[in-house]
């Protein structure tokens, strides 16, 4: 297994967990809103509540935000690369690890 299938399969791995835990932190606050939706009544009215953006589109303003700064950060990095020079050694194939008794 070589450099790079190590890594996706750790990447997989911790994307995996990352959706795992995200399940169940809303399979736990889930009944709590449940229980809690005759406590929040629709119909009271805070200051400028007009003005606010719903919850839905503050995490997709702050998650596309991100997203364009991570976009940026990619195309610096992608353009430091390129002024790298070209790898002239070859880099020799790994050998399989000799598996533990």
């Amino acid at each position: 297994m070589d450099m790079y299938e190590i890594v996706d399969r750790n990447e997989k791995a911790a994307v995996s967990a990352l959706r795992h835990r995200n399940e169940a932190v809303l399979d736990l606050v889930k009944p709590y809103f449940t229980m809690s939706e005759r406590f929040l009544d629709a119909k009271t009215e805070l200051p400028l509540v007009g003005r606010l953006p719903t919850p839905k589109e503050t995490v997709a303003q702050w998650f596309g935000f991100f997203g364009e700064i991570l976009k940026e950060d990619r195309e610096l990095l992608l353009g430091v690369v390129k002024l790298l020079p070209e790898n002239t050694v070859e880099v020799p194939a790994s050998k399989p690890a000799a598996k533990a008794a």
